[in-house]
Protein backbone atom coordinates (compact mmCIF):
# COMPACT_ATOMS: atom_id res chain seq x y z
CA UNK A 1 0.00 0.00 0.00
CA UNK A 2 1.37 3.41 -0.98
CA UNK A 3 2.28 5.95 1.70
CA UNK A 4 1.45 8.84 -0.66
CA UNK A 5 -2.08 9.56 0.70
CA UNK A 6 -0.71 9.64 4.26
CA UNK A 7 2.14 11.88 3.11
CA UNK A 8 -0.31 14.27 1.44
CA UNK A 9 -2.51 14.46 4.54
CA UNK A 10 0.54 15.09 6.72
CA UNK A 11 1.73 17.89 4.44
CA UNK A 12 -1.68 19.57 4.35
CA UNK A 13 -1.93 19.35 8.13
CA UNK A 14 1.53 20.82 8.61
CA UNK A 15 0.78 23.78 6.34
CA UNK A 16 -2.63 24.29 7.93
CA UNK A 17 -0.91 24.70 11.31
CA UNK A 18 1.68 26.97 9.69
CA UNK A 19 -1.04 29.27 8.29
CA UNK A 20 -3.08 29.26 11.51
CA UNK A 21 -0.08 30.24 13.64
CA UNK A 22 0.86 32.96 11.15
CA UNK A 23 -2.69 34.35 11.28
CA UNK A 24 -2.59 34.27 15.09
CA UNK A 25 0.62 36.33 15.01
CA UNK A 26 -0.90 38.87 12.62
CA UNK A 27 -4.00 39.22 14.82
CA UNK A 28 -1.87 39.86 17.92
CA UNK A 29 0.20 42.42 16.01
CA UNK A 30 -2.93 44.38 15.08
CA UNK A 31 -4.16 44.17 18.67
CA UNK A 32 -0.83 45.69 19.71
CA UNK A 33 -1.16 48.49 17.13
CA UNK A 34 -4.60 49.40 18.42
CA UNK A 35 -4.09 48.98 22.17
CA UNK A 36 -0.31 49.12 22.70
CA UNK A 37 -0.58 45.87 24.68
CA UNK A 38 2.57 43.79 25.17
CA UNK A 39 2.43 40.29 26.58
CA UNK A 40 4.56 39.44 29.58
CA UNK A 41 7.58 37.35 28.63
CA UNK A 42 6.64 34.85 31.35
CA UNK A 43 3.40 32.95 30.72
CA UNK A 44 3.32 31.39 34.18
CA UNK A 45 5.06 29.29 36.82
CA UNK A 46 3.55 25.77 37.00
CA UNK A 47 3.47 24.57 40.61
CA UNK A 48 5.89 27.47 41.34
CA UNK A 49 8.75 25.24 40.18
CA UNK A 50 9.85 26.90 36.94
CA UNK A 51 8.89 29.69 34.55
CA UNK A 52 7.30 29.14 31.15
CA UNK A 53 8.27 31.80 28.59
CA UNK A 54 6.63 32.83 25.34
CA UNK A 55 10.03 32.42 23.69
CA UNK A 56 10.09 28.75 24.62
CA UNK A 57 6.51 28.11 23.48
CA UNK A 58 6.96 29.84 20.13
CA UNK A 59 10.31 28.13 19.58
CA UNK A 60 8.78 24.69 20.23
CA UNK A 61 5.81 25.37 17.96
CA UNK A 62 8.09 26.73 15.22
CA UNK A 63 10.29 23.66 15.44
CA UNK A 64 7.38 21.20 15.36
CA UNK A 65 5.69 22.83 12.37
CA UNK A 66 8.95 23.39 10.48
CA UNK A 67 9.98 19.80 11.17
CA UNK A 68 6.63 18.46 9.94
CA UNK A 69 6.86 20.52 6.76
CA UNK A 70 10.42 19.31 6.12
CA UNK A 71 9.46 15.66 6.66
CA UNK A 72 6.49 15.78 4.31
CA UNK A 73 8.11 17.89 1.56
CA UNK A 74 8.04 15.76 -1.64
CA UNK A 75 11.47 15.02 -3.11
CA UNK A 76 13.06 12.77 -5.70
CA UNK A 77 15.18 9.78 -4.69
CA UNK A 78 14.42 9.66 -0.96
CA UNK A 79 12.11 7.02 0.51
CA UNK A 80 9.87 7.56 3.50
CA UNK A 81 11.84 5.08 5.61
CA UNK A 82 15.11 6.91 4.87
CA UNK A 83 13.44 10.23 5.68
CA UNK A 84 12.39 8.88 9.08
CA UNK A 85 15.99 7.79 9.77
CA UNK A 86 17.33 11.21 8.85
CA UNK A 87 14.77 13.53 10.42
CA UNK A 88 14.68 12.38 14.02
CA UNK A 89 12.76 15.04 15.95
CA UNK A 90 14.41 14.69 19.36
CA UNK A 91 17.93 14.52 17.91
CA UNK A 92 17.44 17.55 15.70
CA UNK A 93 15.72 19.49 18.49
CA UNK A 94 18.58 18.78 20.90
CA UNK A 95 21.31 19.59 18.36
CA UNK A 96 19.52 22.75 17.30
CA UNK A 97 19.04 23.91 20.88
CA UNK A 98 22.64 23.24 21.92
CA UNK A 99 24.08 24.88 18.81
CA UNK A 100 21.78 27.89 19.02
CA UNK A 101 22.46 28.41 22.71
CA UNK A 102 26.24 28.03 22.47
CA UNK A 103 26.39 30.52 19.62
CA UNK A 104 24.32 33.00 21.61
CA UNK A 105 26.61 32.58 24.61
CA UNK A 106 29.91 33.03 22.79
CA UNK A 107 28.68 35.78 20.43
CA UNK A 108 26.70 38.04 22.74
CA UNK A 109 23.52 39.22 21.02
CA UNK A 110 21.82 42.64 21.31
CA UNK A 111 19.14 41.05 23.51
CA UNK A 112 21.78 39.95 26.01
CA UNK A 113 23.54 43.32 25.77
CA UNK A 114 20.30 45.07 26.69
CA UNK A 115 20.19 42.86 29.81
CA UNK A 116 23.69 43.87 30.89
CA UNK A 117 25.63 40.85 29.57
CA UNK A 118 28.89 41.98 28.00
CA UNK A 119 30.77 38.73 27.26
CA UNK A 120 30.58 34.95 27.52
CA UNK A 121 32.36 35.24 30.88
CA UNK A 122 29.18 36.74 32.36
CA UNK A 123 27.32 33.54 31.54
CA UNK A 124 29.95 31.27 33.05
CA UNK A 125 30.18 33.45 36.16
CA UNK A 126 26.45 32.67 36.63
CA UNK A 127 26.02 29.13 35.18
CA UNK A 128 22.26 29.20 35.65
CA UNK A 129 22.16 31.82 32.87
CA UNK A 130 23.37 29.16 30.42
CA UNK A 131 20.06 27.31 30.75
CA UNK A 132 17.77 30.26 31.44
CA UNK A 133 16.66 31.51 28.00
CA UNK A 134 15.38 34.70 29.59
CA UNK A 135 19.05 35.75 29.52
CA UNK A 136 20.09 36.16 25.93
CA UNK A 137 18.35 33.65 23.71
CA UNK A 138 18.96 31.25 20.83
CA UNK A 139 20.84 32.02 17.63
CA UNK A 140 19.76 30.65 14.27
CA UNK A 141 23.42 30.49 13.16
CA UNK A 142 24.35 27.93 15.78
CA UNK A 143 21.29 25.81 15.04
CA UNK A 144 22.00 25.96 11.31
CA UNK A 145 25.59 24.82 11.78
CA UNK A 146 24.84 21.95 14.16
CA UNK A 147 21.74 20.56 12.43
CA UNK A 148 23.12 21.07 8.92
CA UNK A 149 26.33 19.29 9.86
CA UNK A 150 24.37 16.41 11.40
CA UNK A 151 22.19 15.94 8.30
CA UNK A 152 25.19 15.95 5.96
CA UNK A 153 27.08 13.44 8.09
CA UNK A 154 24.08 11.13 8.51
CA UNK A 155 23.26 11.36 4.79
CA UNK A 156 26.77 10.16 4.06
CA UNK A 157 26.47 7.29 6.52
CA UNK A 158 23.19 5.88 5.21
CA UNK A 159 23.71 6.69 1.54
CA UNK A 160 20.95 9.28 1.15
CA UNK A 161 21.07 11.84 -1.71
CA UNK A 162 22.44 15.10 -0.33
CA UNK A 163 20.37 17.35 -2.57
CA UNK A 164 17.04 15.86 -1.47
CA UNK A 165 17.95 15.90 2.23
CA UNK A 166 19.12 19.51 2.31
CA UNK A 167 16.20 20.62 0.13
CA UNK A 168 13.79 19.19 2.69
CA UNK A 169 15.76 20.86 5.44
CA UNK A 170 15.78 24.30 3.87
CA UNK A 171 11.99 24.30 3.33
CA UNK A 172 11.41 23.40 6.98
CA UNK A 173 14.08 25.89 8.04
CA UNK A 174 12.31 28.82 6.37
CA UNK A 175 8.93 27.76 7.74
CA UNK A 176 10.32 27.60 11.28
CA UNK A 177 12.11 30.93 10.88
CA UNK A 178 8.93 32.61 9.71
CA UNK A 179 7.00 31.48 12.78
CA UNK A 180 9.88 32.31 15.15
CA UNK A 181 9.64 35.98 14.22
CA UNK A 182 6.26 36.20 15.94
CA UNK A 183 7.97 34.88 19.05
CA UNK A 184 10.50 37.73 18.75
CA UNK A 185 7.55 40.11 18.64
CA UNK A 186 5.92 38.62 21.75
CA UNK A 187 9.18 38.84 23.68
CA UNK A 188 10.06 42.31 22.31
CA UNK A 189 13.41 41.19 20.93
CA UNK A 190 13.67 42.01 17.23
CA UNK A 191 13.13 45.71 16.62
CA UNK A 192 14.87 48.44 14.66
CA UNK A 193 15.67 52.07 15.29
CA UNK A 194 13.23 54.49 16.94
CA UNK A 195 10.30 55.34 14.69
CA UNK A 196 6.78 56.55 15.47
CA UNK A 197 5.07 55.98 12.11
CA UNK A 198 2.08 53.72 11.50
CA UNK A 199 2.96 50.11 12.19
CA UNK A 200 5.64 50.93 14.76
CA UNK A 201 5.78 48.76 17.87
CA UNK A 202 6.08 49.84 21.49
CA UNK A 203 8.91 48.27 23.45
CA UNK A 204 8.80 48.23 27.25
CA UNK A 205 11.67 50.16 28.83
CA UNK A 206 13.11 46.98 30.39
CA UNK A 207 13.83 45.59 26.91
CA UNK A 208 15.21 48.70 25.20
CA UNK A 209 18.87 49.16 24.45
CA UNK A 210 20.58 51.72 26.75
CA UNK A 211 20.83 54.38 24.05
CA UNK A 212 17.07 54.24 23.41
CA UNK A 213 15.64 54.31 26.93
CA UNK A 214 13.64 57.46 26.19
CA UNK A 215 12.27 56.16 22.88
CA UNK A 216 9.07 54.08 23.22
CA UNK A 217 8.34 53.14 19.56
CA UNK A 218 10.49 51.29 17.05
CA UNK A 219 10.59 49.88 13.52
CA UNK A 220 8.98 46.38 13.49
CA UNK A 221 11.93 44.51 12.00
CA UNK A 222 10.37 41.20 13.07
CA UNK A 223 7.51 41.84 10.61
CA UNK A 224 9.86 42.23 7.64
CA UNK A 225 11.64 39.04 8.71
CA UNK A 226 8.37 37.11 9.08
CA UNK A 227 7.18 38.20 5.62
CA UNK A 228 10.54 37.45 4.00
CA UNK A 229 10.82 33.95 5.42
CA UNK A 230 7.12 33.25 4.77
CA UNK A 231 7.63 34.12 1.10
CA UNK A 232 10.70 31.88 1.01
CA UNK A 233 8.72 29.01 2.49
CA UNK A 234 6.00 29.30 -0.15
CA UNK A 235 8.44 29.64 -3.03
CA UNK A 236 10.67 26.72 -2.14
CA UNK A 237 7.91 24.41 -0.92
CA UNK A 238 5.63 24.79 -3.94
CA UNK A 239 7.88 25.93 -6.79
CA UNK A 240 7.71 23.23 -9.50
CA UNK A 241 11.27 23.91 -10.64
CA UNK A 242 12.63 22.83 -7.26
CA UNK A 243 10.51 19.67 -6.89
CA UNK A 244 10.84 17.91 -10.22
CA UNK A 245 14.44 16.60 -10.02
CA UNK A 246 17.50 16.25 -7.82
CA UNK A 247 19.05 19.05 -9.86
CA UNK A 248 16.06 21.20 -8.91
CA UNK A 249 16.65 20.31 -5.26
CA UNK A 250 20.26 21.49 -5.51
CA UNK A 251 19.17 24.72 -7.20
CA UNK A 252 16.65 25.31 -4.41
CA UNK A 253 19.36 24.97 -1.78
CA UNK A 254 21.65 27.40 -3.64
CA UNK A 255 18.92 30.00 -4.14
CA UNK A 256 17.65 29.40 -0.60
CA UNK A 257 21.04 30.25 0.86
CA UNK A 258 21.09 33.49 -1.14
CA UNK A 259 17.53 34.24 -0.04
CA UNK A 260 18.59 33.83 3.58
CA UNK A 261 21.70 36.01 3.07
CA UNK A 262 19.71 38.89 1.55
CA UNK A 263 17.08 38.75 4.29
CA UNK A 264 19.60 38.48 7.09
CA UNK A 265 21.73 41.29 5.71
CA UNK A 266 18.74 43.63 5.55
CA UNK A 267 17.68 42.67 9.07
CA UNK A 268 21.12 43.27 10.54
CA UNK A 269 21.59 46.59 8.76
CA UNK A 270 18.25 47.79 10.13
CA UNK A 271 18.83 46.53 13.67
CA UNK A 272 20.81 48.62 16.18
CA UNK A 273 23.76 47.16 18.05
CA UNK A 274 23.97 43.99 15.97
CA UNK A 275 26.79 41.48 15.65
CA UNK A 276 27.76 42.96 12.30
CA UNK A 277 31.45 42.85 13.14
CA UNK A 278 31.60 39.13 12.27
CA UNK A 279 28.48 38.80 10.11
CA UNK A 280 29.92 39.80 6.68
CA UNK A 281 32.36 36.88 6.75
CA UNK A 282 29.56 34.43 7.58
CA UNK A 283 27.28 35.77 4.86
CA UNK A 284 30.11 35.84 2.34
CA UNK A 285 30.83 32.18 3.09
CA UNK A 286 27.17 31.33 2.46
CA UNK A 287 27.25 33.22 -0.84
CA UNK A 288 30.38 31.31 -1.94
CA UNK A 289 28.75 27.99 -1.02
CA UNK A 290 25.54 28.95 -2.84
CA UNK A 291 27.39 29.96 -6.01
CA UNK A 292 29.43 26.77 -5.86
CA UNK A 293 26.29 24.66 -5.53
CA UNK A 294 24.67 26.44 -8.46
CA UNK A 295 27.76 26.14 -10.67
CA UNK A 296 28.17 22.43 -9.92
CA UNK A 297 24.47 21.57 -9.57
CA UNK A 298 24.52 18.93 -12.29
CA UNK A 299 27.38 17.08 -10.58
CA UNK A 300 26.17 17.51 -7.02
CA UNK A 301 22.69 16.29 -7.91
CA UNK A 302 24.12 12.90 -8.82
CA UNK A 303 26.00 12.41 -5.55
CA UNK A 304 24.62 9.51 -3.57
CA UNK A 305 27.15 7.95 -1.18
CA UNK A 306 27.56 4.19 -1.44
CA UNK A 307 27.32 2.08 1.72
Amino acid sequence: MSNQPIQDIGRKTAFLLFFLLTIAGIVFYFVHLVTGFNADRVIGRPFQLFSVYWSGITLLLSFCVGFAIAQTQPVVGLTRSTTVKLFRPLTILLLGWVGARLFDVFFVTPVAQAQGIRSAADYFANPIFLLDLNWGGLSVWGALFFVGGWLLWLSWRIGAPFSAVIYKGIVGFFAGLSLMQWGHFLTQELYGYPWDGWGSIEIDSAYRLPQFLEEPEFVPIFLFAAIWYFAGTMWFAFGRRWQRSTRGHTEAVAVGLLWFVVGRLCIELATPNTLFNWLPASLLLMVIVALGLWNQRSVISTIRPQI
